[in-house]
């Protein structure tokens, strides 16, 4: 069985394995950049905090959200304390929050959404408060967010 190879149709070959080589190191180099968001674990980690760090639920007010090419982040917040489970800030309190400049690693940055509350670590640094997308940001209507505060609750009351 004799192959007949059409010479005229060597380049457009070449062409077409240039354009797949290429639309799969596109492909690639996208996925690399892809954020994840960290999985909720079945307790909250507290042993993982700093001694400084603020624990609460806070309802957010007003959002300033960033919208990129890659994702959406919150770049500050304004929210009233619901609830303090560590730290100084009071219930009541309002404060203003904005995210630490941090090495992504792959996380997802935090996005916050007015008028919604969250259980999250606030970091006092340099008289400001801040958030990191390495610390869970738990919202009031996920599942696990009430688990978290009754362990908390009964933790503290303990305490």
């Amino acid at each position: 069985m004799a192959v007949n190879l059409n010479l005229n149709t060597m380049p457009m070959l070449k062409l077409a394995y240039r354009f797949i080589v290429v639309l799969l190191l596109f492909l690639a180099s996208a996925y690399a950049f892809a954020c994840k968001v960290l999985p909720l674990p079945n307790e909250y980690p507290i042993q993982e905090l700093s001694y400084r760090d603020e624990l609460v639920v806070v309802y957010i007010n007003r959002v300033a959200n960033v919208h990129s090419e890659m994702y959406a982040y919150t770049d500050k917040f304004e929210g009233k304390i619901v609830k303090s489970y560590r730290g100084t800030l009071n219930v009541g309190e309002n404060i203003v929050a904005s995210h630490m400049l941090e090495e992504a690693q792959a996380a997802c940055p935090v996005h916050l959404l007015e008028g919604e509350a969250y259980l999250m670590v606030l970091k006092p640094i340099s008289g400001q408060l801040k958030y990191s997308r390495f610390n869970l940001y738990v919202n009031s209507k996920s599942k696990l967010f009430t688990t978290y505060v009754n362990a908390l609750q009964a933790n503290t009351r303990g305490n």
